[in-house]
């Protein structure tokens, strides 16, 4: 893909949404692309991350732990693993496998502190991001019944 196509599928991410474009062309540029066959398991059950994956073409399945769960993506822009940006992390699901030949932007978490450190705009959101993202987890834990007993 072409920078340009890079930084237009980054910049839709809620993750980097409104942030400055030079900040997402280094993001773009530093990214490594990668291109998977069908079948291809991504990341194993309980395994490592310190990227995190953009689908730019293709589609993927995620496997929750109890197998009795499936969930496919298929939309470009789809992120896997943000998480893994902010800390080191293992996957909660089974794991992660390509359903057809699928590609995808990979945002290692050295890349994204490099970018933050420049531009402060990305690490302000960033910021933003996962405290929202916390407030909406801990509003789901309190309105969950078996807990206010």
């Amino acid at each position: 893909m072409a920078l340009n196509d890079d930084v237009s599928i980054l910049s839709r991410l809620p993750l980097l949404k409104g942030i400055d474009q030079d900040a997402l062309k280094l993001l773009a540029f530093g990214a490594d692309h990668m291109t998977f066959p069908k079948g291809r398991v991504i990341v194993e059950q309980d395994g490592y991350l310190d990227f995190a994956l953009v689908l730019t073409q293709g589609e993927f399945a995620i496997y929750e732990k109890s197998e009795d769960r499936l969930i496919h993506f298929n939309e470009a822009g789809t992120l896997i693993g943000e998480q893994a940006l902010l800390v080191r992390r293992y996957r909660s699901a089974s794991h992660i496998e390509v359903t057809q030949r699928s590609e995808f932007i990979r945002l290692r978490k050295e890349l994204f502190f490099r970018v933050m450190e420049e531009h402060q705009d990305l690490a302000i959101k960033f910021h933003h991001y996962f405290s929202e993202k916390m407030t909406d987890f801990t509003q789901d834990l309190k309105s969950q019944t078996w807990l206010r007993s």
